[in-house]
């Protein structure tokens, strides 16, 4: 803000603005006082009896309790707010003609940066000097205040601003208090009636002031999670994007400047450190932008095919991590969890969403008739190589947060119960299989395909009936070495284990492929036309809906 931008300013319309706001007020509260007396003698007792008649004076006794409480009370915050700033910057225009009067007087200008400066360089005495350098001193410091106070009651004015529109009736009011972080509970049941509590528009502030901390807040309901890490997620875009700006343009400096290369001996050169860190870090944000704007654009492209999908967390620390449901779960009859496993990133994620949506497709063929969620659950760092996938300790370390996910979905939930379905592919099948073993209630059915293991030896291990756990690995799959070493637990598939093995094609021209096949059609009589679904996507769709008589087992 420069000086004179004070002396430009012109108050009449928010005055204007502000009488507005008074005359609506009053309207309210002669509005609320009159409601009950004036609209309930029309629907009293005298005129109408019964049920209706009783039916309308509550409805009536409900709106004024509305009209005469919490929009009148947020439509006086909006008019006091009003009122407020505009005596606060008329006290600040005034103070502005006061110091230019001041400053005229002493023979000082004020500059439009606010420096005091003398009109004429004459030469003082030095006890003349002093006094006017002090008047100058105090001067700047009263100019410096005013501008700081004109910007603080101009900032406070726009935040007014956007609620005082030309018909108030559509205001979208403030809630009463700022929302606080320290009102917001833990554990999924608890976060769920407290969200539930809320009227929209608190909703709406809650989201709108902690976006990055609500859009992965389990217990949560679906919709709000998406809204809150749509946002979370273009906010980081833009803030890695000027970081990304930054960082080309140190790098442009130093070389134009020569200041990239330095002398290692002999006559050679090589980069400089600092060349070297920047390079490092540009590298490192412009893979944590490829993976973000990867994100998006893969939900973009389920939602071009007319798919609901919602992005209920995500991070991009790391390896990166995505949670991301095909399907409203909130409203959905059935929902189903997939794990993925070993070398599974935020970078390669979109193979994640491309099962989820054949999973979700083979649901609805299955039940036409009932809504399904699919989520694709990729919130844990899945092992890099196959060393990692050796040791349980990934599996572990997901346990509590994938339980906590399953618990919010229940939590979030409307309506009847949904039938839900845990289920992890190879490592993720462990992560599943450990977090079963380790809480109760986690889902309705389990199911593993191409799994390493559960941790488990036993189904009897498991804290699901072993009607309820279901496993697929088809002949020839590369994980048929891992299942006999039994590191992460006994072969699920196997007839020792308990539970039910399914039956699944092999689909590959080798093991590794075979591994990744149970999503793909089978090209039965090899014209290169698929002829039918893997029979493993079959057992998933008819597991997924409830539809356990229609799952082929082996044997």
């Amino acid at each position: 803000m420069q000086w004179s931008d004070l002396a430009g300013a012109d108050l009449a319309p928010l005055s204007d603005l502000a009488d507005k706001w008074r005359g609506y007020t009053a309207h309210l509260e002669e509005y609320g006082s009159v409601l009950a007396e004036d609209v309930a003698k029309k629907l009293g007792e005298d005129v109408f009896e019964g049920a209706d008649a009783a039916a309308a004076r509550d409805r009536v006794a409900r709106l004024r309790a509305v009209i005469t409480g919490d929009v009148l009370e947020r439509a006086v915050s909006v008019r006091d707010g009003l009122s407020t700033a505009y005596e606060a910057l008329q006290a600040e225009l005034e103070e502005h003609a006061a110091v230019e009067a001041d400053a005229g007087d002493l023979r000082l200008r004020i500059q439009n940066d606010g420096a005091v400066v003398r009109i004429e360089q004459t030469v003082l005495g030095t006890d003349a000097a002093a006094a006017l350098n002090q008047q100058i001193t105090t001067l700047a410091q009263r100019v410096a205040d005013c501008m700081g106070r004109f910007e603080a009651a101009d900032a406070n004015l726009a935040h007014r601003l956007q609620g005082a529109i030309e018909e108030p009736s559509k205001l979208p009011l403030p809630i009463g208090e700022n929302p606080d972080i320290r009102d917001i509970p833990t554990g999924p049941g608890h976060v769920a009636d407290w969200w539930a509590g809320l009227d929209p528009m608190e909703q709406a502030a809650y989201l709108e002031a902690f976006p990055e901390f609500l859009g992965g807040l389990d217990g949560m309901p679906a919709d709000a999670r998406n809204t809150a890490n749509e946002a979370t997620l273009a906010s980081e875009i833009d803030s890695l994007d000027a970081e990304i700006t930054s960082i080309e343009a140190q790098l442009a400096a130093l070389e134009a400047g020569g200041d990239h290369m330095m002398t290692a001996g002999r006559g050679e050169t090589m980069e400089t450190e600092e060349y070297r860190d920047l390079q490092a870090r540009l590298e490192e944000l412009q893979g944590k932008r490829d993976d973000a704007t990867g994100l998006q654009e893969n939900i973009e492209t389920l939602e071009r095919d007319g798919r609901d999908v919602y992005l209920l967390d995500y991070s991009l620390d790391d390896d990166g991590q995505a949670v991301v449901a095909i399907g409203n779960p909130d409203t959905a009859d059935n929902t189903a969890v997939h794990v993925p496993g070993t070398y599974s990133e935020l970078s390669n994620y979109s193979t994640q969403l491309d099962r989820a949506s054949v999973m979700y497709k083979d649901a609805e063929r299955a039940a036409p008739g009932e809504e399904t969620a699919v989520i694709a659950w990729l919130g844990y760092d899945a092992p890099d190589d196959l060393a990692q996938a050796s040791d349980p300790q990934q599996a572990h370390d997901a346990t509590g947060d994938l339980n906590s996910f399953m618990n919010g979905l229940d939590a979030a939930h409307q309506g009847d119960d949904s039938h839900t379905t845990l289920m992890g592919h190879s490592y993720g099948s462990t992560v599943a299989g450990d977090t079963i073993r380790n809480y109760e209630g986690v889902a309705d059915d389990l199911i593993t395909v191409a799994s390493p293991g559960t941790t488990a030896n036993s189904a009897e291990e498991l804290n699901l009936a072993e009607d309820h756990i279901w496993s697929a690995t088809a002949e020839g799959d590369a994980i048929e070495l891992p299942q006999d070493l039994g590191l992460l637990g006994h072969d699920s598939t196997s007839d020792g284990f308990g539970g039910n093995a399914v039956t699944a094609d092999a689909i590959g021209a080798s093991g590794s492929e075979i591994h990744g096949g149970y999503w793909k059609d089978l090209d039965e009589n090899g014209d290169g036309v698929p002829d039918r679904p893997n029979s493993a996507r079959t057992n998933i769709a008819n597991i997924i809906t409830g539809q356990y008589d229609d799952v082929e087992t082996v044997g």
